[in-house]
């Protein structure tokens, strides 16, 4: 004889659908090992749902960025520092128009060879800047020179051309000069050369006696620069 039929075992072909919902799984029901790999996609993430305490070390690489994700704004203050700049990464072009202000230009930074071709004009060179240590010999040239720069009152010549024609006095025109002077002669001997020029003074009460060297055309301005030595005798 048969005895009571007790309850068949439950199968997944005798589970309804939706029959099984959160309130009747147990608390710690569902666990990791339960989760099939990839079940839980970006839809099944509520809004908020992943926390920065819940990213592992270095979860977030450069290439699970998007492009442009990361703004001026994403950026903490002082967040980029000079160890972060790859060489050369700051060139012109990333340089705003009056970004770089004389503080922060090196000492020596700004050499010769930095300084572009006629970028030096007139009106950037302080008041008595170039002086004439500055200035290289021979470098000025009359062509330097505007028309009546230079003026008569700022010349001084030295070592120029004798005036002269024969200032030692030990050439025929000195000779021919004297020839038939009572007062005037060639004496044999002279301060630097062999001969000079004798005037006979001797007379009763002051008098004149002069002789004409040369004759040296002037203009306005010019200055001419006079120079003799003598030996008086002893009377």
């Amino acid at each position: 004889m048969a005895g009571p039929a007790g309850p068949q075992p439950v199968v997944a072909d005798a589970v309804l659908a939706g029959i099984v919902d959160e309130l009747a799984l147990a608390d710690g029901a569902v666990t990791a090992a339960k989760i099939d790999t990839g079940a839980v996609g970006s839809v099944a993430l509520a809004d908020g749902a992943v926390l920065a305490e819940k990213l592992g070390a270095a979860a977030v690489t450069v290439g699970k960025l998007a492009d442009g994700a990361v703004t001026e704004l994403k950026l903490a203050d002082d967040a980029v520092t000079a160890a972060k700049l790859a060489t050369n990464a700051v060139d012109s072009t990333a340089l705003q128009a009056g970004a770089v202000m004389e503080d922060k230009l090196h000492d020596l930074a700004v050499s010769l060879a930095k300084i572009q071709d006629n970028a030096v004009g007139a009106g950037k060179i302080a008041a008595d800047a170039v002086t004439a240590r500055e200035i290289l010999a021979g470098s000025v040239t009359a062509s330097e020179l505007a028309a009546g720069a230079v003026t008569t009152d700022k010349l001084t010549v030295s070592g120029g051309a004798n005036l002269l024609s024969d200032p030692s006095f030990e050439g025929p025109y000195t000779a021919a000069l004297v020839a038939g002077s009572p007062w005037w002669s060639i004496a044999g001997t002279g301060n630097g050369s062999a001969k000079s020029l004798k005037v006979d003074a001797t007379a009763a009460s002051a008098t004149t006696r002069d002789m004409q060297l040369t004759t040296v055309p002037v203009l306005p301005g010019d200055q001419l620069y006079v120079a003799y030595d003598y030996q008086a005798s002893s009377n």
